[in-house]
């Protein structure tokens, strides 16, 4: 008995795997184990106490990765799926739904499932020459009416991958700029148009500007020319010109 209360002794200490399948083999084993005894732990607690493989997620990760033996897929399903008060009878026939609705697939010309010539063809079963790719099995199972086949671990690996590959959504369009915002213009985006029609503009702005207080003559004389295009939306040659106008007739009547 662990410190912790968990009884590790369903656990056996496996050898040290000579290789991946191997440690496969063995993580499968202890699910089964603690199955067949009623134990209602989840998986990642089982696999964390074999010391296989740190949770669920790793174990999918590496059972999806290579084709097996269809009877062997069948089998794993058949795992997870142990319940030891049922009857022989019971566990029997969840072996044979699980071969049907694996058969099913090869009837419907599933991609996953093919033929191997390298194993052994036994016409009274019919899955024993056949291996699958596991993890698209898994996906067509789930999407079938034999969905409640799939170890719910496994399912929720599944989806979780999925959610991972989907793109993020696309950020949702700026919000329009407020009305007022909209209506304020730069002077410095104003259209020069020609040159004569921006210099009658420039200087009527400029005599506007002078009548109303907003430049004194002094001030307006001494801005210079960078300062002008800025403030009149113009090439500082056409505001030094239009600056000339305004001021020779600022003066010519203050002589009158």
């Amino acid at each position: 008995m662990a410190e912790d209360g968990s009884d590790l002794t369903i656990f056996p200490p496996p050898p040290p795997p000579a290789n991946e399948q191997e440690r496969l083999n063995f993580a499968t084993q202890a699910i089964a184990a603690a199955r067949n005894i009623g134990d209602t732990r989840g998986v990642d607690e089982i696999l964390a106490l074999s010391g296989l493989y740190p949770n669920a997620g790793a174990y999918w990760r590496a059972l999806l990765a290579v084709p097996c033996r269809a009877l062997k897929f069948t089998e794993l399903l058949l795992t997870f799926s142990i319940d030891p008060t049922e009857s022989h009878a019971k566990h029997k026939i969840k072996r044979q739904v699980i071969e049907h609705a694996v058969v099913e697939g090869k009837r419907n010309g599933a991609s996953w499932i093919f033929h191997d010539p390298l194993l052994t063809y036994d016409r009274r079963v019919v899955l024993a020459s056949m291996r699958v790719h596991p993890r698209d099995a898994a996906l067509w199972l789930l999407s079938s009416p034999w969905a409640h086949l799939v170890p719910p671990s496994l399912k929720d690996f599944l989806e979780s991958e999925q959610r991972a590959a989907t793109p993020a959504p696309p950020p949702p369009p700026a919000a329009p700029a407020a009305a007022a915002a909209a209506t304020v213009i730069d002077k410095t985006t104003r259209r020069r148009g020609r040159p004569n029609d921006a210099s009658r503009r420039v200087t009527r702005e400029m005599r506007e500007a002078l009548a109303q207080g907003k430049l004194t003559p002094k001030r307006l004389s001494k801005m210079p020319g960078k300062s002008l295009a800025v403030q009149f939306g113009a090439s500082r040659e056409t505001c030094e010109k239009a600056r000339k106008t305004a001021l020779l007739e600022v003066s010519e009547n203050a002589d009158k």
